[in-house]
């Protein structure tokens, strides 16, 4: 069995094959880890910046005290990942009326195809 390399830093980018779909699982930690997304607040702001963010479409989601994780997929290839995560980042900042910014500047991004069952994660997926 093949090993992943371990990431000290996010990959960057996401291919999109035309003829398959593309489903990608997002973790977005907030600055400094700091344990203030979990909310109702925050959470209706990330549903409403999600709904006003189009390119990409999202799935289902976990939203914890200090990071999201979330599966999205491209409604279209106009925008990239990152941008699109930059636009409902600020869009979610400016909704909250938060002048700083409210989590870390990159996302860890897994292509769907790229996961793995292995004993421990229990992931059934190809």
């Amino acid at each position: 069995m093949r090993e992943r390399p371990v990431r000290s830093h996010p990959a960057e980018g996401v291919l999109i094959f035309r003829d398959q779909p593309t489903i990608v699982f997002v973790t977005i930690c907030s600055r400094k880890r700091r344990s203030h997304l979990a909310n109702d607040s925050v959470h209706n702001a990330l549903v409403e910046s999600w709904r006003a963010a189009t390119a990409w479409l999202v799935g289902f989601y976990l939203l914890m005290p200090d990071h999201i994780h979330l599966f999205c997929a491209p409604q279209s290839e106009d925008y990239t990942l990152e941008e699109w995560v930059s636009f409902w980042k600020r869009r979610l900042r400016r909704q909250l009326k938060h002048s700083k910014h409210f989590f870390r500047r990159t996302a860890f991004i897994t292509g769907f195809g790229e996961m793995r069952a292995t004993p421990r994660n229990g992931i059934m997926c190809g």
